[in-house]
């Protein structure tokens, strides 16, 4: 490591620094260690400089390392645990009684969703003691992440009622987790109105909780992983790939500090449909392999769908149409199980490309079709426009200009009506001469 010497930094950080750093009140070993190090090495200042918001997760992280001094060969790391009766005993209890919550939480989110949309809010706030609790907190993010793809408009109003749920810990004095809770639900919220096609509304929602974080920081590594992620797809929505690829390249280094493996994966998926719309379709072959890898055995059916997908209009881009083709062979008795509607729809999206790109046309048309007519039936406007510009270039490439340009015509105030209308009508004009992405 090389650099320019700061003024006053010693030449090296021994055993004895660490020991005088830790007897000092409010200091930190850990983060002395930091500042050694970025004030020495320019490389590692350019580093650290390019973590941007994820720094006060650092930091925070550093701080909680503990500087214990090396043990004496003799004793033994368990030397400390107290096995004693008494403490057995109440560590039982405490495990009792969080099971006991958190089967109160399924009944209590079991008679939620079966209520209508329009009475569960009231049916909260009319509780005394019902519906208070961390636990139904983090099952209605869980039922928000599963029902958004599907049904966006009720993974919202189900957003909305997580303040109510934990409003009996708010105030100053709030724990942490309940902001982390909060911020989870707001962004989830605005993701919902994006699948929902409202994309002004989900900007405002996310550029609320940017001003917020830069007011009050938060230093929850998977909170801010999920915050970051889920604006990234909004970005990309929007057709803002730089600041989209920014996002999505901050929440993976999120959820490789707090080990979220799954977050991760989901973090590499994001990137390799970046890549496609950046052009860059032959890269994206090893963040799809680390994605299914970090999925395990047992992965989510949703999300290695999904890596099924990328790979497809990855080849397509690439116009190995034929390989394209084997690939989707293969998995489409995996899609056609599915229950998932939106799933269902993506798919036939890349079944219209793959028969676009071999010069079947009417098969093209019909599935991007019935692409169209599945997600309009999940509530998702703005992914249905995006098939119908597949089946505009389709009917253009099949000589029937009439039908092309009636839908053409259609599409150019549905994504005005998105906030993308300048990119809109240049990939409506694009159609005219070639089917591109």
């Amino acid at each position: 490591m090389t650099g320019r010497r700061d003024e006053g930094v010693d030449d090296h950080l021994t055993i004895e620094h660490f020991s005088e750093v830790a007897r000092r009140p409010g200091s930190s070993p850990a983060r002395a260690t930091l500042q050694h190090l970025v004030s020495r090495c320019p490389e590692c200042r350019r580093h650290w400089q390019q973590l941007h918001q994820l720094q006060p997760v650092y930091l925070a992280c550093l701080d909680g390392i503990e500087f214990v001094p090396p043990r004496a060969p003799r004793e033994e790391p368990l030397d400390d645990l107290d096995t004693s009766c008494g403490a057995i005993a109440s560590q039982e209890v405490a495990v009792a009684e969080l099971r006991r919550l958190h089967q109160r939480a399924k009944e209590e989110l079991w008679l939620l969703l079966r209520l209508p949309r329009e009475q569960r809010a009231g049916t909260i706030r009319g509780a005394y003691r019902r519906f208070r609790s961390r636990q139904l907190a983090e099952m209605l993010i869980r039922e928000c992440r599963v029902r958004v793809r599907n049904d966006p408009a009720d993974a919202q109003a189900l957003a909305e009622l997580i303040p109510l749920v934990l409003r009996w810990a708010g105030g100053t004095t709030a724990p942490t987790w309940v902001r982390g809770l909060l911020t989870r639900a707001t962004a989830l919220r605005g993701n919902a109105l994006r699948i929902a096609g409202d994309l002004p509304g989900a900007e405002r929602v996310f550029m609320g909780l940017r001003g917020e974080l830069a007011v009050r920081p938060l230093t929850d590594a998977g909170v801010l992983g999920d915050l970051w992620a889920l604006e990234a797809s909004l970005r990309k929505d929007l057709l803002q790939f730089a600041d989209a690829e920014q996002l999505v390249s901050m929440a993976a280094l999120a959820y490789e500090l707090c080990g979220d493996r799954l977050g991760l994966a989901r973090a590499r998926i994001k990137q390799g449909n970046l890549l496609l719309v950046a052009g860059r379709p032959d890269e994206i072959v090893p963040l799809l392999n680390q994605a299914e890898s970090l999925l395990g055995a047992d992965p989510d059916p949703w999300l290695l769908l999904c890596t099924v997908v990328v790979r497809i209009n990855a080849l397509a881009d690439l116009g190995h149409f034929g390989r394209a083709n084997s690939l989707l062979l293969r998995q489409s008795a995996r899609f056609e199980r599915s229950n998932d509607a939106s799933s269902l729809g993506g798919f036939r999206c890349v079944q219209g490309r793959v028969a676009f790109g071999l010069g079947r046309f009417d098969e093209a048309a019909a599935c991007f079709s019935a692409s169209r007519d599945a997600m309009l039936s999940v509530g998702r406007p703005y992914d249905a426009a995006w098939s119908s510009l597949y089946l505009t270039a389709t009917h253009r490439a099949a000589g029937q200009p009439g039908h092309a340009e009636r839908l053409a015509r259609d599409l150019v105030p549905e994504f005005r009506a998105r906030g993308v209308d300048i990119q809109a009508t240049r990939a409506v004009d694009i159609l005219s001469g070639r089917f591109t992405r």
